[in-house]
């Protein structure tokens, strides 16, 4: 018997039916072997002894959904521990820091030994000169011993402060004296050249710490000396800034003069050089030899036999 043919119609919708059931069929494969996968996996991470990663409870709470509060809550617990661990830190680092420090002999304490010595010995009020923080001296187990190393003089002075237990060490400390002493200074301005007077100099009392370190302190120290550039009234007298005055002028007629006791010969001569006090000069005498002497004064040479 012959099958009556189906219609056009009835045949395009089996197709559509058999493609759907096939793409469902396709998806349900895909899935399925996904899973298969995903357990084949498991199976092999965990005959190695691997154990995956689980997601953190902060990445996990970026998905799923939450209130505001519990956000809020959780933030506030995470600042709370780091704000805890940075405590933490800092007074570990204290307590380092501390016992570190306790090895050493403090700076401040060596300056205050070398400060008590320099008074004791002179006075006035004592400046010690900045010790080294960074100095790495043992803690002294008994009191420091400060003695006076280089006198104090001037103002100046130098300390010696030691330790002897549980470790030797010895350290050199600059002192310096405040107090009031008295100084030479111009009792009128001088021009450079001048040979100073007894009436162009007077005492005064300064401070030692303004002074500088070659102050003179008696007149019989610039009396018949000249000065080497212009100073004022009130200006304080160094030896730097004294010179023996120039007593022999260049080609100026000059006495020589030789021998010793009451035997002198004298003749005259032709400085060929000026000459300061003591000063070594050269003269060429009346033969028109060259001979060479010391400027004792004004107009005058010695010179050897």
């Amino acid at each position: 018997m012959r099958r009556k043919p189906r219609s056009c119609w009835l045949r395009a919708d089996a197709s559509a039916v058999q493609r759907k059931d096939f793409a469902g069929s396709n998806r349900a494969r895909r899935r399925f072997f996904a899973a298969s996968r995903r357990r084949g996996a498991a199976r092999v991470h965990a005959s190695r002894g691997i154990r995956l990663a689980e997601p953190s409870p902060m990445r996990r709470s970026m998905f799923e959904p939450t209130s505001k509060h519990g956000h809020l809550r959780r933030f506030a617990r995470s600042m709370l521990v780091g704000i805890l661990t940075l405590a933490a830190g800092a007074l570990t680092a204290g307590a380092i820091a501390q016992a570190a420090d306790e090895r050493w002999q403090p700076p401040a304490a060596i300056a205050e030994a070398a400060r008590a010595a320099a008074e004791n010995a002179a006075d006035g009020d004592a400046e010690v000169a900045s010790i080294d923080e960074r100095l790495k001296l043992a803690r002294c187990s008994r009191p420091l011993d400060a003695t006076i190393e280089r006198p104090i003089e001037r103002g100046r002075g130098t300390v010696l402060v030691s330790c002897s237990a549980p470790e030797t060490w010895r350290l050199f400390v600059p002192v310096r004296m405040h107090n009031d002493v008295a100084v030479l200074v111009l009792a009128r301005n001088v021009q450079p050249g001048e040979v100073l007077a007894a009436d162009d100099v007077t005492l005064e009392r300064r401070s030692s710490a303004s002074l500088p370190h070659d102050y003179l302190t008696d007149g019989a120290q610039a009396v018949g000396l000249a000065l080497r550039r212009t100073l004022a009234t009130g200006a304080v007298l160094t030896s730097a800034a004294l010179e023996a005055p120039e007593v022999v002028r260049r080609g100026e007629l000059v006495t020589l003069a030789a021998g010793a006791g009451p035997v002198i010969v004298k003749s005259e001569g032709v400085a060929l050089e000026a000459g300061r006090l003591e000063q070594r000069i050269k003269v060429r005498s009346a033969s028109g030899r060259v001979v060479e002497g010391t400027a004792e004064g004004p107009g005058l040479v010695r010179v050897g036999l």
